[in-house]
């Protein structure tokens, strides 16, 4: 079985935030052993461009921004992550036992506590009880209190549609040596989950005593993690004058009325919001702004083998933005907000109607263009373009690499490809067949370099010369550009030296950023 950490799990492509509005800042709260979180102080706030601005937390912003606050609760944003009780916990706890590879779980109650009676990081059976819980659908997990503030997201979790208890590796054996047992670093919420489920949160690591003390503003994703700290914006709102400035004292403000027309800021805006937790990243340095590019603070993963197929599509938990990244969506400018609704994370339209508010449906929601009869699932627009790779056993995700079908790289490359996704009785030659009967033999050009990239990752000689031009070429996405300068280290100096070094000037933070990496590895190769 294909074993992989699971990061961020519970945070669907969805949107923005909400436009903060009250004056008191509330204090942060933290995860301590107790089923409701303490208060502490004092509030932590974000220093940008000299002004510290503090947190004033979600439940301030209805007073003024009574519709956006409603459409926000009970949203995937909202339910993130919420304090063990009655109402939150939706599993079965009634003294149920789940058993998988040999490992026996029990689900029970202790007094007012919910209770996991499991094996532990040193390998005895006890009882853990459960402090939150971790997302709504279409599965939900819960945190254990192993001590010392830390929070562990346990690996059997509650299956909400099915209404059973099931594994995230199934049938797999994990010892509480394993690193991927629920114990383990893999698997711990402050250091691993936290940042995207909580706002303002700071994880408070104590070296000398080997614990935690986490705080947050929010435990859920409120209106600040994505408009960032609303006391100056409280400020502008309550001045007897304020006046018509233009941000209305918010650090960022994701929305079209903010930047000049649909171009570019717009874009970029939307995607440096909503990419720090939509992304596969790691963190190169603490957030201590708001309304920065991503790369100032992330490094989005590229588009490497065992992460992405070799034609960019999906394989593991990599999340959307890398896909979007690729696609032809993002290159024509369109935004997260033209499909997802940023409060309710909703999608605006239903089926078809979503992609026919830009694309002709007298032309696409045809026979001539599906090749299937009107009305059926394979007729949709999404079962084509937006494929579905299922996680965490139960979690459908839609691929945003809106991807066109081809069963030809499927026999040459063994990729993926949407028509043996559901043809699944028939070789991938049957496929490709049908494919040239309906579209003539041509197929268009690879936009994810497909042939280049699946010939580097087998280190093919002839490809160095191709992932060089990939490189240079200014109309393919950052991604797609560093992920070739990257395949492009194992190649001997004389091919890769003059790329790589030429990449230290370009315009794009991720290029940049992986030339440094190549030339790091040059200099290396020649010392």
């Amino acid at each position: 079985m294909k074993r992989s950490f699971l990061i961020l799990p519970w945070l669907l492509f969805a949107g923005l935030g909400l436009l903060p509005g009250c004056d008191v800042p509330s204090a942060p709260q933290v995860a301590t052993p107790s089923p409701a979180p303490a208060v502490v102080s004092p509030e932590v706030g974000i220093e940008d461009g000299g002004v510290m601005a503090g947190f004033v937390g979600a439940q301030q912003c209805a007073e003024c921004h009574e519709a956006e606050y409603a459409a926000w609760v009970g949203s995937d944003h909202d339910l993130a992550m919420q304090v063990a009780n009655e109402a939150t916990v939706l599993g079965d706890f009634g003294g149920v036992e789940f058993v998988d590879a040999g490992e026996t779980s029990r689900f029970h109650r202790v007094g007012g506590d919910f209770v996991i009676r499991a094996r532990g990081g040193d390998g005895e059976e006890r009882d853990f009880p459960v402090r939150y819980v971790f997302g709504i659908r279409p599965l939900q997990q819960y945190l254990l209190d192993v001590g010392g503030g830390r929070l562990q997201a346990y690996t059997v979790a509650w299956d909400v549609a099915g209404k059973k208890w099931i594994s995230l590796y199934p049938g797999e054996e994990i010892p509480p040596e394993d690193p991927l047992h629920w114990s383990r670093l893999a698997f711990n919420w402050n250091q691993g989950c936290a940042d995207c489920h909580s706002t303002n949160l700071r994880k408070q690591y104590d070296v000398e005593t080997d614990s935690y003390e986490t705080v947050w503003t929010d435990i859920n994703v409120g209106c600040e993690a994505c408009h960032g700290p609303g006391s100056q914006h409280v400020a502008w709102a309550q001045s007897p004058n304020p006046g018509k400035l233009a941000d209305k004292g918010l650090l960022v403000a994701p929305g079209p009325g903010s930047f000049p027309g649909r171009g570019a800021g717009l874009q970029q805006a939307q995607l440096d919001t909503c990419a720090p937790c939509h992304s596969r990243r790691s963190v190169v340095h603490p957030v201590d702004s708001f309304g920065a590019a991503l790369t100032e603070f992330y490094r989005p993963e590229l588009l490497h083998d065992g992460l992405y197929h070799a034609d960019g599509q999906i394989l593991d938990e990599v999340y959307v933005y890398g896909s979007f990244l690729q696609s032809r969506m993002f290159q024509e400018g369109v935004v997260c907000t033209d499909c997802h609704e940023p409060h309710s994370l909703a999608l605006k339209a239903e089926g078809d109607a979503l992609c026919t508010q830009c694309h002709q449906a007298e032309e696409y929601e045809t026979v001539a263009h599906t090749h299937h009869a009107r009305g059926t699932p394979a007729s949709a627009c999404v079962s084509c373009h937006m494929t579905e790779t299922t996680y965490m056993q139960v979690d459908p995700r839609r691929d945003h690499g809106f991807h066109i079908p081809r069963p030809d790289l499927t026999v040459a490359l063994g990729v993926p490809n949407a028509c043996s996704g559901c043809h699944s009785d028939q070789p991938p030659s049957w496929a490709q067949n049908w494919v040239e009967r309906w579209f003539g033999p041509e197929r268009p050009e690879d936009i994810h370099e497909t042939r280049v990239f699946a010939a580097a990752r087998e280190g093919a000689p002839e490809a160095a010369s191709e992932l060089a031009k990939v490189v240079r070429r200014s109309d393919r996405s950052s991604l797609v550009r560093a992920t070739a300068l990257h395949l492009l280290r194992p190649y001997p100096p004389e091919v890769g030296r003059s790329v790589a070094l030429a990449a230290l000037q370009d315009d794009e933070p991720l290029v940049r950023s992986t030339a440094v990496g190549n030339v790091a590895a040059l200099a290396a190769e020649l010392a």
